[in-house]
């Protein structure tokens, strides 16, 4: 019965075609996603109450001249991610950090939306589990 807790259905491209509404409704759905890491920023480095964000994109060809992205936000909270997220960058990186451009399946739970200034509407995970596939 994990279907219980897991939206197996929901996936990127469901994810970013939803309303501010329809993503609200679906908060605390558990959802696995896979993506590439776009970009990372840590918001508060402090070990305790440590919080990142990863922008997780993908997309798909339509035809052979147009392309469509899909985005996400993962929110990544508490000293688990330390190590997995670096403050700034260094020659020497933690084998456990999650590299950019890596391709990963992410578990967590749908929060609330983020709508940027023009008013597009990006699904907010709230990550409990990251594995690098690439």
């Amino acid at each position: 019965q994990i279907q219980r807790y897991f939206d197996f259905h929901l996936t990127l491209k469901s994810l970013n075609g939803m309303t501010s509404g329809e993503l609200e409704a679906l908060s605390g759905r558990w959802v696995i996603l896979s993506g590439t890491v776009a970009s990372m920023r840590v918001v508060n480095q402090d070990d305790t109450n440590f919080v990142a964000e990863i922008v997780l994109i993908d997309g798909e060809w339509d035809g052979t001249e147009q392309v469509y992205m899909y985005q996400s936000f993962l929110r990544l909270e508490g000293e688990q991610w330390v190590s997995k997220i670096p403050v700034r960058r260094s020659r020497r990186t933690s084998p456990d950090a999650i590299p950019l451009n890596a391709t990963i399946l992410a578990v967590g739970m749908v929060a609330d939306p983020y709508v940027d200034a023009d008013g597009y509407v990006y699904p907010v995970i709230h990550c409990d589990y990251i594995r690098i596939i690439q």
